[in-house]
């Protein structure tokens, strides 16, 4: 083991991880820790980072957002080969062929580990919808580590507790998406979205005091670099009451200039 890899070792022993039986979501951007290998004068693969948590917990099941958000005319979803929007680790994750990936075009998973065929069977039409692979999280209470990462880029769980729910400032927009099969013939999916309506903005940074104090965050700062740890499945539950009880106020603001701006857009992609 070399220095690098000695302190990752370390670092992620100061996180609270003790339960391998459950599923663990990874959401890093990874810059914080490649600043810290290059001030060690080491080379950095972040799958370390994946070797180092499989040590500390043998035989759990992870999982890395592997989202791709928007496609261009005539591009299609290829789980082999399209390449993530989320980052370095997910991107370095695919390369590694140890995960395989989830089916939905918008929201998949690279996984690996004990429960990965029961994550593959995951399928709902709605990209956010009950049968996804955001219900499985829920059901299979995952935890999900952030690290040097914010809830307002990276907890898209939330968008399913909203969908659950079925919030008002959102609706239901039908994409159809190719997609890339194994033989290498290309169908057509369609994919429903739960797209927020316009003039609303996504502000998930004010959950952050709430779930820490329903005990679903832990979060703390090592070596310069921050961590938070949710617990999903109790996640919900305060999410749930944020909605109905607060208006949504911690995961939604309305801005009538926004309104314009997104009405504008839609005119134009229309005429």
């Amino acid at each position: 083991m070399n220095e690098w890899d000695d302190w990752l070792s370390n670092w992620i022993k100061q996180i609270p991880l003790k339960e391998a039986s459950r599923p663990l979501v990874i959401s890093s951007d990874f810059s914080g820790m490649a600043l810290k290998a290059a001030k060690m004068k080491q080379k950095v693969d972040p799958i370390t980072l994946i070797r180092v948590i499989e040590n500390e917990l043998p035989g759990i099941t992870l999982l890395i957002p592997a989202y791709k958000n928007h496609y261009q005319a005539g591009e299609y979803f290829d789980p082999l080969n399209t390449l993530p929007d989320t980052g370095v680790l997910a991107r370095k994750a695919l390369k590694s062929k140890e995960f395989l990936r989830t089916a939905d075009p918008l929201h998949s998973f690279l996984i690996k580990g004990p429960l990965v065929e029961s994550c593959l069977r995951a399928c709902d039409d709605s990209t956010f919808g009950a049968n996804s692979v955001f219900g499985w999280l829920y059901k299979y209470h995952a935890f999900q580590l952030l690290i040097d990462v914010d809830l307002q880029h990276s907890f898209t769980f939330a968008h399913y507790v909203e969908e659950q729910l079925r919030v008002n400032y959102r609706k239901y927009q039908n994409l159809i998406i190719p997609i890339k099969q194994s033989d290498g013939t290309i169908f057509l999916k369609k994919v429903r979205f739960y797209a927020k309506k316009p003039g609303y903005n996504i502000c998930l940074n004010g959950l952050q005091p709430k779930l820490v104090h329903g005990n679903a965050l832990r979060h703390g700062v090592q070596d310069g670099i921050a961590w938070m740890l949710i617990d999903l499945h109790k996640a919900y539950e305060i999410i749930v009451n944020d909605i109905q009880h607060e208006q949504a106020q911690n995961l939604i603001t309305f801005d009538i200039r926004q309104y314009i701006r997104d009405v504008l857009k839609m005119l134009l992609i229309k005429a």
